[in-house]
């Protein structure tokens, strides 16, 4: 067990993990800023522009990214020597931490209001508490079992996506579960929403548990199993969607032009995840690990690596440093702001006659962004490390 402990932290899977909340960042940061971000969907190919387009997408590589990597990081905590009851009370607990983060603390920090209509907005903090507390008691099984159980939850789920609930007593059930919708909590309209539902992100922070046992194998065997389990998740991808077989709600078809085409062929649907869209984004995530791995100490790679050291406090910052950043602009070129703390949208949201900005001004928006919570990030990571006596930092 002592060999164990002197596994050192590997700087690829941070720097990883930071890119995909860098990812995120440009997301959240359309979301406030971009003019069309609240009038139209971005995916929509009637309506969107190429660079739009895969300005949303490449976006896409953020949940399933940071949700596998949770996984890897329970069986790393193994390998250096955690037992399994400490690691499942470790779940536990963060879990359950992260779950009370969403429900009482997320909501008024995106929507700068405490709109008692909307409890809470349930995202994927809400899917990795719940995950992690699944996780806490899968721990305990054989290894076998747990690849069985997230591979069923991962590959069969589609199977699912016909069978209609809207009229059933199991309707709130369902959403939770595998739906996308709004849950009313009482007679008054007071509800939740839930645009994570939890299955399959449960089976993949288990196969990333799984799949975490790469992660103590010496550097060229890591990046090896990395890459081909990389390339083999492409395929299995580039397969189930050209055939339109199976795997995602929506069958890819041939658009007006081979550009159109291109795209929708990666317009795989997220809410909820499907076999295709999570084929495609893990397996360019695992890509990255294995380029990464090794790699992480190049003037790009390393505020990566920092990033992704505290993914829990850069998420939690971001959401009102964007927020802050777009009514900044707004303000300084004009435009009304007030409206921005009478969130949350809806498409029936009486949104102004003239706010936003085009795509380039949100990128910038987006380096302003980094430019704040870069040396936040810096500082707490510095903290973190000089003070490992206190504990309660690692569920942070």
């Amino acid at each position: 067990m002592a060999e164990a402990r002197k596994l050192p932290r590997l700087t690829g899977v941070d720097a990883v993990r930071g890119a995909v909340i860098v990812l995120m960042l440009l997301d959240h940061t359309r979301d406030f800023v971009h003019r069309g971000a609240q009038l139209a969907d971005p995916l929509d190919l009637e309506t969107t522009t190429p660079a739009l387009f895969l300005t949303r997408w490449v976006t896409h590589l953020c949940a399933p990214t940071f949700v596998f990597l949770a996984g890897v990081s329970a069986r790393l905590q193994l390998a250096r020597g955690a037992s399994e009851r400490e690691l499942s009370k470790y779940l536990t607990v963060r879990g359950a931490l992260l779950i009370a983060l969403e429900l009482l603390v997320l909501r008024p920090l995106i929507f700068f209001n405490f709109n008692p209509y909307l409890l809470a907005f349930l995202q994927v903090i809400w899917a990795l508490g719940v995950s992690m507390v699944v996780l806490a008691g899968l721990v305990h099984a054989k290894r076998a079992l747990v690849a069985l159980f997230g591979c069923a939850l991962v590959l069969l789920h589609n199977t699912l996506d016909g069978l209609e609930v809207s009229g059933s007593p199991w309707r709130e059930l369902w959403i939770v579960l595998h739906g996308v919708g709004s849950i009313p909590v009482t007679s008054h309209g007071i509800g939740i929403h839930v645009q994570y539902a939890l299955v399959p992100w449960i089976g993949v922070m288990a196969l990333g548990f799984v799949f975490g046992v790469v992660f103590t194998w010496d550097a060229s065997r890591r990046r090896r199993a990395c890459a081909w389990s990389g390339v083999a998740s492409l395929a299995l991808f580039a397969v189930l969607r050209a055939t339109r077989w199976y795997g995602d709600p929506q069958a890819w078809r041939p658009q007006v032009d081979r550009v159109r085409s291109c795209l929708a062929f990666l317009d795989v649907e997220k809410y909820p995840p499907s076999l295709q869209y999570l084929c495609v984004t893990l397996g360019i995530a695992l890509c990255a690990l294995a380029l990464l791995d090794g790699r992480s100490d190049g003037a790009l790679a390393r505020p990566l690596v920092e990033l992704g050291r505290v993914p829990l406090f850069f998420y939690v910052l971001q959401w009102p440093t964007v927020h802050c950043v777009a009514m900044l602009l707004q303000a300084l070129d004009g435009q009304p702001v007030g409206w921005q703390t009478q969130l949350p949208w809806t498409r029936d949201f009486p949104l102004p006659d003239s706010w936003g900005f085009s795509l380039t001004t949100t990128y910038v928006a987006w380096a302003i962004g980094l430019s704040v919570l870069y040396p936040l990030c810096l500082w707490f990571g510095a903290f973190k490390r000089d003070h490992p006596e206190r504990r309660w930092l690692g569920y942070l």
